[in-house]
């Protein structure tokens, strides 16, 4: 990649101004990272810490419905989860 490239990526992520960034194809990875932390931390977390990591769970699974909306199974997941 061109440092032009590089840098046109760099000031694109710069303005989504999220806390991270994940490729499409890391998106099962870092679901299953969720899913190990909140099943780890259920029992000696607080509560918020809790909540936050079922957020970004579902935050996660929402974009991948929003890219796939004929997953009807997605949607029904969403909706039980939320």
């Amino acid at each position: 990649m061109s440092n032009h490239s590089s840098e046109q990526m760099h000031n694109v992520l710069m303005g989504l101004k999220a806390d991270i960034v994940i490729k499409s194809e890391d998106t099962p990875r870092y679901e299953a990272y969720l899913h190990r932390a909140i099943n780890a931390e259920k029992e000696f977390c607080a509560a918020k810490r809790l909540v936050h990591l079922k957020q970004e769970l579902l935050r996660c699974r929402l974009s991948k419905f929003l890219n796939n909306q004929t997953d009807g199974t997605m949607f029904e997941t969403l909706l039980r989860q939320t």
